[in-house]
C-alpha cells in the first residue's frame, strides 16, 4: 500500500464508508450490483479495481458530506475548533502527522461512517419501504454511538493539537 501512498487510517477515512454508500448505490443500479456479485457470487478479479476506485471516491464525496452536516453539528455541541496559526516546523511535523493518523483519522472514520450509514438506511427505505420498527431502531443506535465516537475522536484531535501549538511555542 505504501507505494500508492495509502495506509490504514486513509482505508479507514475514505474506503470503509465508501463501500457502504457503494452498496447503497448498488439498490438502485443493477450495474454495481452486477459488480459485486458476479457470476459467482462475488465480484471478479477485473471488478474489484473499478469497486474499489469507486468506494475510494464515494468516500471522498461522503467525506465532504460529513464536513458540511455533521461537523457543525458536532462543533455545536460545545467541541471547540482550534485555530492553528503558525506552520509546523520540520522537526514538529512529525508530531503533528501522528495527531492526524491516531485521532483524526478515527473521526473521519466514524463520522463519515455515521453519514454513509445515513445514506443506506434512506436509500434502503426508499427502495423497500418501511423496515420495521426493530430496524430503524438499530440504525438510530448506531448513528448515536458513531456521532459520540466522531465527536470524542474530535475534541481529543483538537485537545493534542492545542497542545502540540503549546509546546511548539515554547
Amino acid at each position: 500500500m505504501d507505494k500508492f501512498g495509502l495506509d490504514f487510517s486513509l482505508l479507514i477515512a475514505y474506503l470503509v464508508p465508501g463501500s457502504v454508500v457503494l452498496a447503497a448505490l448498488s439498490l438502485y443500479s443493477g450495474r454495481i450490483q452486477q459488480l459485486l456479485s458476479g457470476d459467482h457470487g462475488g465480484p471478479s478479479g477485473s471488478a474489484v479495481a473499478a469497486l474499489a476506485v469507486l468506494a475510494l471516491a464515494l468516500g471522498i464525496v461522503t467525506n465532504a458530506i460529513t464536513w458540511a452536516m455533521v461537523r457543525p453539528l458536532i462543533h455545536r455541541t460545545g467541541v471547540k475548533r482550534v485555530a492553528i496559526q503558525q506552520r509546523p516546523t520540520a522537526e514538529s511535523f512529525q508530531a503533528y502527522k501522528l495527531i492526524i493518523e491516531h485521532t483524526f483519522r478515527y473521526y473521519q472514520c466514524y463520522s463519515n461512517l455515521l453519514t454513509a450509514l445515513l445514506i443506506f438506511a434512506i436509500s434502503y427505505l426508499l427502495v423497500n419501504g418501511c423496515a420495521g420498527l426493530p430496524v430503524a431502531c438499530v440504525v438510530l443506535i448506531v448513528a448515536g454511538v458513531l456521532f459520540c465516537a466522531a465527536r470524542d475522536s474530535l475534541e481529543r484531535t483538537y485537545s493534542r493539537i492545542e497542545t502540540w501549538l503549546n509546546k511548539q511555542g515554547e
